[in-house]
């Protein structure tokens, strides 16, 4: 170390003294130019260029037309979703839902939390929420959107999977991203009675819930077309095994495969009296992957 220190200066004669500000003006330069050009970008639309769908899109979502600008400070994605997640759970407080418990055709039993503005009536359209993996309707991302449909005047109504939500599970049967019976006995519900019998039905899914939406409108086809207005699907991964993959690499992908994978152990821990296997093997995982694998 004395070497490096006594031998460094002298390797450094000859090159002129570069002043603090002039550093520091060239980093704020570097950072201003990578955050323009890399950051700052127009929304990608992943659908055919002549499309009905994107012609839709073009003419009823101007957004899309405009760069999207994220936060200076904390522009990378990932980072985004940590940041917004840990905001959102220190400044949102708990809402006060209307609890319905919804008994299924196999004897299960999951809560549909209800929330609707002032003054609501039956008339006015009804948003069908179905939160992420190990989500409920206090998660923060779900109460986030809750406050934001209720203040544009919409009725919501958060699906709350089998075992979750404070609800205990009654059969041996949980839920998964690939079976949608359970959503769409909540639907038929939900058009078959005055909560959304006259009125448009939106189904908004995020993460898992996303997935679910989506394979229950691929199952369905025509038919589900006639119960649901509208969809919108968020977060989800347009490929679930690339996407494992991506969520096993180094760094915050990991952490959140982590998080994920713990938070779904804790789930099953707490139903695992239910089960009619023994599910102790999975509980010691803390891999996404190795969860499924196991369970």
């Amino acid at each position: 170390m004395d070497w490096l220190t006594s031998t460094l200066p002298r390797s450094l004669e000859g090159f002129p003294e570069i002043p603090r500000w002039s550093m520091g003006l060239l980093l704020g330069t570097g950072f201003v130019t990578y955050y323009l050009y890399e950051a700052v970008k127009l929304p990608t639309l992943a659908c055919s260029q002549n499309s009905k769908f994107r012609e839709f899109l073009e003419n009823h979502v101007p957004v899309i037309r405009e760069k999207f600008w994220p936060t200076v400070w904390c522009f990378e994605s990932r980072l985004q979703t940590v940041f917004a997640s840990v905001l959102r759970q220190h400044t949102l407080p708990d809402i006060e839902y209307r609890r319905q418990i919804f008994r299924l055709k196999d004897g299960g039993e999951l809560a549909l939390d209800w929330l609707g503005p002032d003054g609501s009536s039956l008339k006015d359209p009804l948003v069908l929420v179905l939160p992420g993996l190990t989500g409920n309707s206090q998660a923060e991302y779900i109460k986030s959107l809750m406050r934001a449909a209720q203040a544009q005047g919409f009725r919501c109504v958060v699906l709350n999977n089998r075992g979750l939500g404070g609800v205990d599970l009654k059969t041996p049967r949980t839920y998964c991203a690939s079976n949608s019976e359970d959503l769409g006995e909540v639907v038929d519900h939900l058009r078959e009675t005055d909560c959304a019998k006259n009125t448009p039905l939106i189904v908004v899914g995020i993460s898992m819930g996303g997935l679910m939406l989506g394979n229950y409108l691929a199952a369905h086809g025509e038919e589900a077309k006639d119960k649901i207005d509208a969809g919108m699907i968020i977060s989800v991964p347009w490929d679930v095994f690339k996407a494992t993959e991506s969520i096993e690499q180094f760094g915050l992908n990991r952490l959140l495969n982590y998080h994920l994978a713990t938070s779904l152990v804790k789930t099953l821990d707490r139903v695992k009296h239910h089960m009619p296997w023994d599910v102790e093997e999975a509980l010691k995982v803390i891999h996404l992957r190795r969860v499924f694998l196991q369970f």
